[in-house]
């Protein structure tokens, strides 16, 4: 296995258990801090008028019907994760017969192809009224390529035949902001990210990699808008199917020279799963 791909297997690994960690942990935490208030001396007399508490935060609502509180109850934490498309225009105008070799075996990108998406987001303030998240995205995408590559089994002389592709990583920490909507019912976001992104050529037998053909990494960022449809009207907002749209803007410069440069933007349309 080369080395670029140990480091796509490790991210995605490193991603993972930090998506599934934090809101576990954030669980604990407010389990642990309502048993201490329950606990505590005198908490039956602090709390034995919940009135005022339930009247401000009904109270304080902002002209789109959202509470701009965020209480000890309000949820915080959130992962999700997202499979979709992505389109990269640029990447189909590579040529790569400008840096010898053969159109008919090596062939063009397809512009389509998919990625799949895990994020990690955490509820900070509010801005202007509307929840404000921050946090970070760890996402793949891929696109075949429309010819094959052959290799040769040394010492056997066995040859094998087996698809070229394009293989993408990104790894941002993240804002969105919910510009419409209130908690636990419909709502839109728009969100910015920027951060590290890697790009890979590879030549790809049955489940293996037999050899790099090209490999980059660079500084780029994105922009986008989602839409957040919650299982059921409730408050705590605690688990969606989320629509998202993102561009990507990132250059890797030239396969060789004169076969075009490979940048973005890069289109993702994912659908996912947020809890």
């Amino acid at each position: 296995m080369q080395p670029s791909s140990g480091r796509f297997i490790g991210l995605c690994l490193v991603a993972l258990g930090l998506c599934w960690a934090a809101p576990l942990q954030a669980t604990g935490e407010t389990d642990a801090a309502s048993h201490n208030r329950l606990a505590a001396p005198g908490s039956l007399a602090l709390q034995s008028d919940p009135a005022p508490e339930s009247s401000s935060a009904d109270g304080d609502k902002d002209r789109f019907g959202q509470s701009a509180l965020i209480g000890p109850a309000t949820k915080r934490h959130f992962a999700t994760f997202a499979l979709g498309a992505v389109y990269w225009p640029k990447l189909a105008d590579v040529d790569p017969s400008q840096a010898g070799f053969n159109p008919e075996q090596f062939g063009r990108f397809e512009q389509w192809g998919y990625n799949f998406e895990i994020a990690y987001h955490y509820l900070a303030t509010t801005l202007l009224e509307r929840d404000l998240w921050i946090g970070f995205d760890f996402g793949l995408f891929y696109n075949e390529n429309k010819g094959t590559a052959t290799a040769v089994i040394l010492p056997s002389g066995e040859i094998i035949t087996g698809d070229i592709g394009s293989r993408g990583l990104y790894l941002t920490p993240s804002l969105k902001w919910f510009v419409l909507g209130q908690r636990g019912s419909t709502r839109i976001s728009l969100g910015a990210g920027a951060g590290y992104y890697m790009l890979d050529f590879a030549e790809l037998f049955g489940w293996g990699t037999g050899g790099e053909l090209y490999e980059d990494s660079t500084l780029g960022g994105y922009v986008s808008v989602g839409v957040r449809f919650p299982f059921a009207d409730n408050p705590s907002d605690s688990a969606a199917v989320v629509l998202e749209t993102k561009i990507h803007f990132a250059d890797f410069g030239e396969f060789a020279p004169n076969t075009g440069q490979i940048k973005g933007p890069i289109y993702l349309f994912q659908v996912g799963i947020s809890f």
